[in-house]
């Protein structure tokens, strides 16, 4: 469709119906659209679609400005089969004609969708920045781009935004809501959260308090909230399940003694939200800025079904130098490449890493490694229908370049950039679709939000956990010559494999954060820490921990699991 012919119409929806000004670019987006949605019917059925489109703007973008970039976005969300909603009540007809043959073809999967089209892989840095604002009890989008040398005033904010959006949390659940009226819930039936500050003068009273565990100069834990802190004597405390580590948001139940310190009973992680209560009330905010809105999301669910084989392949930690990861590749692509014609090749395949078992370094290495992933890319030749139609996604990991120069393999700053392009030329050119990722990294298909995480948080945690006196005791008097030491021991040793990797789980999803760990022990980037939030919680978590053995979990409505490494 030429410009110019649409231009009258585009002109009557957009400017003067819904005030908005189009620029030529946008223009242009909206002809290329129009021209491959409708055809010849464009001047009888494009009026539906214009009006539809210019909401959508409104509703996302807000800016009377409209640009070519931002309506590509809005045009990908509205082109999910829907029925168009009604310029007219003179159109109504026209519009139940379109609605009816929509769910006439509802069997036939793939009419008109593209489920490539809708697959992303969202970049941790290019991830947009929403910032949650306690007082207005919403998101607002950053007004600075963020910035890897980050201000001196960030890091408090950081902390207040982890710790304002799981009180907002903590709002929602009905165990915390006060009754209405007085004939409700008795006074005891909730738990009341008071602030640290309405502690002084009452001494010897029971309270419930919520802040963050952080560890003083002088060896001992504190717990503090927006307005003050408070010294936790953890003698007699049980802690909940999970594991407890400073910097954490934790529920403590306890007395406040003549002292002036708190003597906890009991200390917990805040309860989870399910995501489907998240997206009831943030559901209109696109966390991951790939087009996404709420009000088609039934449709899009719609979509999905039509899919019901498509898979995606999560293959683990992938140490290239390790002959028996070429002959588990081999064996993993083999069996796809043989069932492409009935089965039909995975969507995704994610490749997770290190790519290499010893620490890179910048000082001679750089050939090896190069020769590793040339190495792959001979390997994946000889699997041509894998190459051209699946999505191939590869994860850095904490030998990999650059980090590992510096980290020696060790705790790196989060989140990771990608793979340098000067290692992997031959890898983009033996596959078609191929993202060198970040660490962590989302993979975003229709309404579905998958996050992808390479790092060993089990083994984090345990040597970060705090030691609650009580329960090394219990563990010491089963056994009369036991020493602390030993009990110490012991209380590790006696949880199963699978309770470790269910507190591990518990653990991250109940803090909405993939490192609540202390920054001085996992670095994190001010700016970035939103990219490593867990709130909404996402459809599903991948973590792939080393030090943990291989698990899948299923924790509040959210499937976790753990691939392993493919040398294994």
């Amino acid at each position: 469709i030429p410009p110019s012919a649409l231009r009258p119409t585009a002109f009557r929806i957009f400017t003067k119906k819904h005030n908005l000004t189009l620029k030529s670019d946008a223009l242009q987006c909206l002809a290329d659209y129009l021209g491959s949605k409708l055809g010849s019917e464009w001047r009888v059925k494009g009026e539906l679609v214009l009006d539809e489109i210019a909401r959508a703007w409104k509703r996302t973008e807000g800016d009377a400005l409209v640009n070519a970039d931002g309506l590509k976005n809005v045009i990908k969300a509205v082109d999910v089969p829907h029925p168009a909603r009604p310029v007219s009540l003179a159109r109504d007809l026209t519009v139940q004609e379109d609605v009816s043959m929509e769910d006439s073809s509802s069997s036939q999967p793939n009419r008109d969708v593209d489920p490539n089209r809708y697959f992303a892989v969202v970049d941790a840095f290019k991830q947009p920045k929403y910032i949650y604002h306690a007082a207005r009890r919403h998101y607002e989008a950053s007004s600075t781009p963020p910035a890897l040398i980050a201000l001196a005033s960030h890091l408090p904010q950081l902390w207040r935004e982890r710790f304002d959006i799981i009180r907002q949390r903590l709002g929602r659940n009905e165990a915390f809501q006060a009754p209405t009226f007085s004939g409700g819930r008795e006074k005891n039936s909730y738990y009341k959260i008071t602030s640290i500050k309405n502690l002084l003068g009452r001494h010897g009273q029971e309270f419930m308090i919520y802040g963050m565990l952080t560890l003083g100069a002088e060896g001992r834990y504190w717990l503090e909230d927006g307005d003050d802190r408070v010294l936790l004597e953890l003698s007699e405390t049980i802690p909940g399940p999970g594991f407890f580590t400073p910097s954490m948001m934790v529920l403590v139940d306890g007395t406040y003694t003549n002292r002036g310190t708190f003597q906890p009973l009991s200390l917990g992680h805040p309860p989870i939200e399910k995501r489907a209560i998240s997206m009831q009330n943030f559901g209109h905010v696109d966390f991951l800025g790939v087009g996404f809105e709420k009000e088609f999301e039934s449709h899009m669910i719609r979509a999905e079904h039509r899919f019901p084989n498509l898979k995606w392949v999560f293959a683990g930690e992938s140490p290239l130098d390790n002959p028996q990861t070429l002959k588990s590749l081999a064996a993993l692509f083999t069996y796809y490449e043989e069932r492409a014609d009935t089965n039909g090749v995975p969507q995704a395949i994610v490749l997770t890493g290190s790519f290499t078992s010893q620490p890179f370094h910048n000082t001679g290495q750089s050939r090896s490694y190069k020769s590793l992933w040339d190495a792959l890319a001979r390997l994946l030749s000889d699997y041509p229908t894998l190459c051209v139609q699946t999505h191939f996604i590869f994860i850095p990991g904490p030998n990999d370049p650059w980090a590992g120069a510096a980290s020696g393999g060790g705790a790196s700053s989060l989140p990771r950039g990608k793979i340098s392009e000067f290692f992997t030329g031959r890898v983009r050119r033996a596959v078609k679709s191929v993202t060198f990722a970040t660490n962590p990294v989302r993979l975003s298909w229709f309404t579905q939000e998958v996050v992808v995480f390479r790092d060993d948080a089990l083994a984090r945690l345990r040597r970060n956990q705090v030691r609650f006196p009580a329960v090394l005791k219990t563990a010491a008097s089963t056994e009369d010559d036991v020493t602390m030491a030993e009990a110490e021991d012991d209380q590790e040793e006696a949880d199963t494999d699978f309770d470790a990797c269910r507190n591990l789980i518990r653990t991250l999803l109940d803090q909405s954060h993939l490192s609540p760990l202390p920054l001085s022990t996992r670095p994190v980037a001010w700016d970035f820490d939103h990219t490593l939030r867990l709130y909404p919680m996402p459809t599903a978590l991948v973590l792939v921990d080393c030090s943990a053995p291989t698990w899948e979990v299923t924790y509040e409505g959210c499937p976790t699991f753990n691939p392993g490494s493919v040398s294994v």
